[in-house]
């Protein structure tokens, strides 16, 4: 439900030993905490959340939408002004 403490902290001393993007993905299910993620990691991956959804649909049609529908929440979700 909530992201936890700990990220920050890990990316910050993953930026000491590297200048290359770095991405948080462990425990990100949802919009609310890729949004609060994306303000501290240079990207969020969802991997997990993303296939529980689309495993859920009644059919391939059904899955495909649903995926559109989740990638969608999420674009919204981190995108900045």
């Amino acid at each position: 439900a909530t992201l936890s403490d700990r990220l920050a902290p890990l990316i910050e001393r993953g930026r000491r030993h590297t200048d290359l993007p770095l991405a948080a993905g462990f425990g990100i299910s949802g919009p609310d905490q890729a949004r609060e993620a994306s303000r501290i990691a240079d990207a969020v991956i969802m991997g997990s959340a993303l296939i529980d959804q689309v495993s859920k649909a009644r059919d391939a049609r059904a899955a495909s939408a649903r995926a559109g529908e989740v990638v969608a929440e999420l674009k919204r979700a981190v995108s900045r002004p």
